[in-house]
């Protein structure tokens, strides 16, 4: 299923920022998707799944400066787990700045700084290896957005973990974890800060 294939900056996930895949569409297709999209409403995996449909129109200059290496791994797992390259160097770039060998005094490693244990949960086996960290880091942000079906809150999900999430009801009042939304939505351009608010589908977990 494809996720975090659009963006937006409300509570939901809304056709506004269908704007994450390759190869942009002509007229005709954007007005006949339109129309598709108002005929038959989507429940809310599905829309939780349309985030990387057509990728952020910025010059490759105003990217994160990652090497070539980096943003091949990026492009490949962006095209095999369905999810926008720019949230992926995003991420990357507020958790790591792009460095495979970091390290958080948590114990967070690599470059979308997983823990430990969670690596262990995805099958990573050496978290500072650029590829195996990639590969895990958008796994779990995967799971993460399917878990909740908005971006703030599978963001905050990944930054201060689901408990957290689920203690409060929506993003965690941590200063760290709210910084770290508003930098990840920054650098994708989208607006508004986040919000404390109640997660759009129960958590059942």
């Amino acid at each position: 299923m494809d996720r975090f294939q659009q963006y937006e900056a409300g509570p939901k996930l809304s056709d506004r920022a269908a704007r994450f895949q390759p190869q942009p569409a002509s007229n005709s297709d954007v007005n006949a998707q339109a129309q598709t999209n108002q005929a038959t409403p989507e429940p809310g995996h599905a829309r939780a799944a349309r985030l990387s449909d057509q990728p952020i129109a910025r010059p490759a200059a105003q990217r994160p400066g990652f090497g070539a290496e980096l943003d091949r791994i990026i492009q490949e797992e962006a095209g095999r787990q369905a999810i926008s390259p720019d949230l992926i160097r995003a991420v990357v770039k507020a958790e790591s700045n792009g460095r495979p060998d970091a390290r958080s005094k948590a114990g967070a490693l690599g470059l979308m700084q997983l823990m430990p244990g969670t690596a262990r949960e995805l099958n990573v086996s050496d978290p500072l290896n650029p590829r195996e960290n990639v590969r895990g880091g958008v796994q779990y942000l995967n799971q993460m957005a399917e878990r909740y079906g908005d971006l703030d809150l599978a963001l905050a999900a990944y930054n201060a973990g689901p408990g957290a999430v689920k203690r409060y009801g929506g993003v965690p009042p941590y200063k760290e974890t709210q910084d770290y939304i508003r930098k990840i939505r920054r650098e994708l351009e989208l607006d508004a800060a986040p919000e404390q608010r109640a997660s759009p589908r129960p958590d059942k977990r």
